[in-house]
């Protein structure tokens, strides 16, 4: 008996699989993903420079890849209705217009989040709670060098929720990994400061989790 429920149980694991594709897997978000994602989710194909297959029996996308890698595949996923969520960074106003295009001609969803951690949504609750009060200021970020968007699409979607100040974004690239994000604000009497510091990349995972449990089946979503 203790085998049969063991089987039964493998058996029902299998069947209720939810199979993956990721673009990306071979950078450090894509590593972190494969190695850490557990049923029924799994990541089942892999696109990268050098393996570019692609199937049509996919529950969903995970892209954590380049904007013109994104560019390339979205179009594909979006015509077969297959839930695309993005967490690419570096698009134009021009690049999400062409996305929401995609997605309402086939009827399809794409969704794009420039930061997969589940406190940010707090983070910019607080920025947008007390930014009456100033009249400018600074968002720092911190990131290693090699990132290649300058400034991040978090500095970018901070940015977005001060549109009232004036605001100057200051990105520094260091030699260590680095997720921090600042924002000091500035007044006549006063200074505040806010920090976001993540740790490692596996804090991101409970907010690509939340995006698969929540799939949306139509249009073009912004954030987590």
């Amino acid at each position: 008996m203790p085998c049969l429920f063991a089987y039964r149980k493998i058996n029902r694991v299998y069947f209720n699989m939810k199979k993956i594709i990721l673009i990306g897997c071979s950078g450090s978000m894509g590593k972190m993903i494969q190695e850490n994602i557990k049923p029924p989710y799994k990541i089942v194909s892999c696109i990268d420079e050098k393996n570019q297959n692609i199937d049509d029996d996919y529950y969903a996308v995970l892209d954590f890849s380049t904007p013109k890698a994104t560019k390339k595949f979205a179009p594909i996923f979006i015509s077969k209705k297959i839930p695309y969520i993005c967490g690419t960074t570096g698009f134009s106003e021009e690049d999400k217009a062409f996305f929401k295009g995609l997605c309402d001609i086939f009827h399809s969803s794409f969704k794009l989040v420039s930061n997969f951690d589940n406190t940010f949504k707090d983070f910019i609750e607080s920025i947008n709670l007390i930014k009456s009060s100033f009249k400018r200021a600074i968002i720092e970020e911190w990131h290693y060098k090699l990132k290649k968007d300058l400034p991040s699409g978090t500095a970018i979607t901070i940015k977005n929720n001060l549109k009232e100040l004036d605001v100057k974004i200051i990105s520094h690239r260091v030699d260590k990994v680095r997720f921090i994000h600042q924002v000091t604000f500035y007044s006549d009497s006063k200074i505040l400061t806010l920090k976001h510091i993540i740790l490692n990349r596996k804090a991101y995972l409970k907010g690509i989790i939340k995006c698969l449990d929540n799939l949306s089946t139509n249009g073009f979503k912004e954030g987590l």
